[in-house]
């Protein structure tokens, strides 16, 4: 299933970091196309300054990449802490968590330190 434009306008809006979004009724998790997971620094309960910087960078970056267009795809069952399953196919086609994992801005594993401890 796909969200419709201005589903996807909305959804941009509610990026809470780059691998979660906040939805409706559910809340997105956001896998890699193939649905391995990847991890975003945290933006509300980050273990560092660095974390929370880096993390505000990599939101502002899927907020854009999904407001010049993106289509986001619904999967089935769930994807960890009571949120849905979903991933955003860019405009040309790319997955938007690989991009985010080549521009260093998420981590290619769930629950990843962020600042080395």
């Amino acid at each position: 299933m796909t969200l419709a434009l201005a589903t996807l306008r909305a959804l941009a809006d509610r990026v809470i970091d780059d691998d979660s979004l906040h939805g409706d009724p559910v809340n997105q998790r956001l896998p890699l196309r193939d649905g391995a997971p990847f991890d975003a620094r945290d933006t509300w309960r980050s273990g560092c300054p660095a974390e929370a910087a880096l993390g505000e960078m990599a939101t502002a970056a899927l907020r854009m990449l999904m407001a010049e267009g993106a289509t986001v795809h619904v999967l089935p069952g769930t994807c960890g802490f009571d949120r849905g399953c979903a991933w955003v196919e860019l405009s040309d086609r790319t997955d938007a968590g690989e991009l985010l994992l080549a521009l260093g801005l998420t981590q290619p594993e769930q629950n990843a330190d962020w600042c080395g401890r």
